[in-house]
């Protein structure tokens, strides 16, 4: 079984997203999916305890994203958005915006 979610992308790495799953001749979940894999294998996070999650920036442009995802896709990202959540403070080299 799959599972849908939503989230929220900005407008500019969507378009970015867009351009490049079509330069690869993939679909767009699929690059988001490899994407997303490739990241949390290769990204290295310094570890740190007790940070204040990041929310969006106020006044950036915002596009809800629809994704189906596979179950074992669904859990290592669920997973994986939880490390970055806990690793992406304002002191962090590194942020991600969930």
């Amino acid at each position: 079984m799959n599972f849908e979610t939503t989230t929220c992308i900005s407008l500019e790495h969507d378009e970015l997203i867009q351009k490049l799953s079509l330069h690869f001749n993939m679909p767009k979940r699929s690059f988001i999916s490899a994407l997303i894999s490739f990241i949390a294998e290769n990204e290295k996070f310094p570890a740190s305890s007790f940070q204040k999650l990041s929310y969006r920036m106020r006044g950036t442009k915002w596009r809800r994203l629809h994704l189906v995802l596979y179950p074992d896709e669904y859990e290592f990202f669920m997973d994986v958005k939880k490390v970055w959540k806990m690793c992406s403070g304002p002191d962090s080299s590194s942020t991600f915006y969930a």
